[in-house]
């Protein structure tokens, strides 16, 4: 369906070696950055389908996790969908990127993805949607909330969460009582 729907929107083929990203291989064909960036995110629409299986990003900085979730959602790198965020005024070093969801549902925007307006607060795992970010790990510093972004996924018969999180032994995670979320952000399946 990609590759159809590459070439019907003018798209070349994708003759890049396997282990290059579409962005490098843009880059060294000498596309500019609003080529790869329109590219990118023609991608995630074509990719963002309901059946697509997800698939864990793991954050490049401390802070990044926001970021690293976007990307898992979008099926982009962690590097393409950073630079993505930055363009849009959305960088991993800001502290409000985990302690407030706008930034996050502005870059899902920005690449395609819809979330819920509002956040619902967590009751139970059985009871999420068939997608959502999680904010876990939920505390306060300072009076104010931060949190630790994480994706849901609900495929068929398999549950599991993506954490982004460097130092884990797996970035797919069932160990569902050992994850206490606070509250969730639906994102529609179609």
């Amino acid at each position: 369906m990609a590759a159809q729907g590459r070439a019907a929107v003018g798209h070349e083929s994708d003759a890049r070696p396997h282990h290059t990203s579409r962005s490098t291989y843009l880059r060294q064909c000498r596309a500019d950055d609003n080529q790869i960036d329109q590219d990118e995110l023609f991608d995630c629409h074509v990719n963002n389908c309901e059946n697509r299986d997800m698939h864990p990003v793991v954050q490049e900085e401390v802070s990044g996790c926001g970021i690293a979730a976007c990307a898992a959602l979008a099926g982009l790198s962690y590097a393409d969908a950073r630079r993505t965020a930055n363009r849009i005024g959305i960088h991993a070093e800001d502290p409000t990127l985990w302690s407030d969801s706008a930034h996050v549902r502005t870059l899902l925007s920005t690449l395609g993805i819809s979330t819920a307006q509002e956040e619902t607060p967590f009751v139970s795992w059985q009871s999420l949607p068939d997608k959502a970010l999680l904010a876990i790990k939920w505390h306060l510093e300072g009076g104010k909330p931060f949190w630790h972004w994480v994706v849901f996924v609900r495929q068929g018969e398999d549950t599991f969460v993506l954490d982004s999180k460097k130092g884990l032994k797996s970035p797919v995670r069932r160990d569902f009582g050992r994850m206490k979320p606070k509250w969730y952000l639906e994102v529609p399946t179609g």
